[in-house]
Parts: C-alpha cells; sequence; structure tokens
C-alpha cells in the first residue's frame, strides 16, 4: 500500500504519454483519488487538517463499532490508530495514513476487499503493459527485504497524551504524524527496496520530499497565524528556507509529470545530456553542474534533519511495540 500513489501518478503519465489508456476503465476515479493523495500537502493548511480528521472520525467509528456492548463505545478503551515501526524503532507508516491512500475504495468505513483486490490486479496487468510498450525484458530488481521486521503500536488518538508530547489541537498532531510516516515510507521502505540508481525510486524520493517541505511550509504559515505554547515555531521556519533550493519549478514538474520537453523547450540541456548518468543530466542542467549524486545527498541529509525534528513530537515507548505482525 505504501506504493500505490506513487504507481498511480506513474500510471496516470504513462495514459499521457502513450496516448492510450493502461488502466482499466472502471478504476479511473481510484487512479484519480490516489495521485492526488500525494499533493495532500500541498493545499491549504485548514482543508489538509480537515481531511486527516475526517479520517480519524470515520476509523474512530469503525472500531467503536467492532465493540460488544453499546455503553462501552463512549469509554474510549478501543484504538484507532496503528503506528508501524521497522526494526530500528523508525516510523514506517501509520493505518490513517494508509487508509486515506486507499480512501476511494471505503464506503461507509468499510473496507471494500473484492474493490481493492482488483485494482491490485489492474495494477499488475498495467505495469505489464507498459513493460511491453517499452519494449523491456526484464523489470528491475528489488533488494531483499527479509531484514526489515515491522511491528506497531496501537493508540486512542481521543487520548492525546497517549501518543502526543503537546497536548494541542488533534488536527495539527495528525499532520505532523503523517508526515513523519512518509519520511519513513520512503527512507526505510522504499530506499530499501530499490537500488540506488533506480530512477524511479528517485522520483519518489524527490515527491516526498517535495511534498514535505510543502507541509512544512504550510504549517509554518499556520504557526503564523496562531500560537502554541511550548512549541518552538523557528525549527519550521529554518526548516522551509533550507529546503527551498531543493524545489524549483523546472526540476518540479520534470519530476512529477516524467515530461522532458514542454513545447519546444527541451529540460536537459544539449551539453549536460548523458545517457550513462542518472538522470540523464537533469540535475546537472537545473542545478548548475551538480551531479545527481550530490544532489540527492543533501537531500536525504535535508530529511534527516526534518525526520530529526517531527521526532520529537511523540511519545513512542520501544518497548511497547509488537512484532507479531
Amino acid at each position: 500500500m505504501v506504493l500505490l500513489p506513487y504507481l498511480a501518478l506513474f500510471f496516470k503519465e504513462a495514459q499521457e504519454h502513450f496516448s492510450t489508456r493502461v488502466i482499466d476503465k472502471e478504476f479511473d476515479e481510484q487512479l484519480d483519488d490516489l495521485r492526488n493523495s500525494i499533493k495532500l500537502l500541498s493545499e491549504k493548511y485548514n482543508k489538509t487538517e480537515t481531511k486527516f480528521l475526517e479520517i480519524d472520525f470515520q476509523q474512530d467509528q469503525h472500531f467503536k463499532d467492532l465493540l460488544t456492548f453499546d455503553f462501552t463505545k463512549e469509554l474510549n478503551i478501543h484504538y484507532n490508530l496503528g503506528v508501524y515501526f521497522d526494526n530500528n524503532g523508525n516510523v514506517v507508516g501509520d493505518t490513517q495514513l494508509l487508509n486515506l491512500y486507499l480512501y476511494s475504495a471505503f464506503k461507509d468505513g468499510k473496507i471494500q476487499k473484492d474493490t481493492t483486490y482488483k485494482l491490485g490486479v489492474s495494477f499488475g496487468k498495467s505495469l505489464s503493459l507498459i513493460r511491453m510498450k517499452t519494449h523491456q525484458k526484464k523489470t528491475a530488481s528489488i533488494k531483499e527485504l527479509e531484514s526489515i521486521k515491522l511491528g506497531y503500536i496501537d493508540f486512542n488518538t481521543n487520548v492525546m497524551d497517549s501518543v502526543f508530547v503537546y497536548n494541542l489541537n488533534k488536527g495539527l498532531n495528525l499532520f505532523i504524524l503523517h508526515m513523519l510516516s512518509m519520511i519513513g515510507m520512503s527512507k526505510y521502505i522504499i530506499q530499501r527496496m530499490l537500488a540506488t540508481n533506480n530512477t524511479w525510486r528517485l522520483r519518489c524520493e524527490y515527491i516526498t520530499a517535495h511534498n514535505i517541505w510543502s507541509g512544512l511550509r504550510i504549517i509554518s504559515e499556520h504557526f503564523k497565524q496562531n500560537s502554541y505554547e511550548g512549541i518552538d515555531v523557528s525549527l519550521f521556519n529554518d526548516l522551509v528556507e533550507k529546503g527551498r533550493n531543493f524545489f524549483p519549478s523546472a526540476f518540479r514538474n520534470a519530476m512529477f509529470h516524467y515530461e522532458l520537453i514542454k513545447g519546444n523547450d527541451y529540460c536537459i540541456k544539449e551539453e549536460n545530456y548523458r545517457s550513462d548518468i542518472l538522470l540523464f543530466g537533469l540535475v546537472e542542467t537545473v542545478f548548475d553542474g551538480k551531479t545527481a549524486q550530490d544532489y540527492y545527498a543533501e537531500l536525504r541529509e535535508y530529511l534527516d534533519e526534518v525526520e530529526r525534528c517531527l521526532k520529537v513530537w511523540f511519545n513512542f515507548d520501544q518497548s511497547a511495540i509488537n512484532w507479531d505482525l
């Protein structure tokens, strides 16, 4: 499920590139919803927070309904959020964010298993079709993942101090948690799955980093209009400024939309183009000769700093992690 939004973006861009359908028509709506979930952190703060709270409410109602006795539903004895960890205790996702990614496959708070299964089958067929169209004889190798052991802790978001350090509004805390999950998904799952020189991995890394920076920007603006006692808002402002140089619009357009030609303009200068280097000279063109290796090394250091900043918002007891997945 971690890969669904990135696959949806890939399929939409593939359809535009080939000018033909590569995904079953019945899943057009799901494809759009999954792709748009990537851009969620580019919305206004209130709209984004509202969406996170809607998912929280949906999950809250779902797990309340599983309780046997009605009088227990208001006792807050249920869990409505699961946070996933790798074997080193790093956050690699949470159930509410994954539910958001699958939002189009949910009706009345219930998972439509048949729909999600058919969607997965359709995605598999689409990958095969694209391989044939691009004359690829083999797929990119997937790294061995046996070393990654996943665990989880369940929480009740209605009990603020069970997981959140700052007993503020729930929406802001969920916002920060989902950003931390996005970083973990990219850093500890996707990057471990694919080789360092895999172009699709580089796109996923970039898209994640851009979304996190967008989220930091709207949170920073939110802090300017709303005061919260005990929070060092300067950290968010500093991270916004540090990240600004990573995301010029010319680079963003090429990474999000898979197109290297816009009108009569080429995204890669002829003198920078080389078929044997990462992204074929795109980074060198946009960043005045900087190599893709150097750019991504700096981008990863930046996300490491963001991750450290976000982690202090949560009380995660490593000894409480369940390893029975």
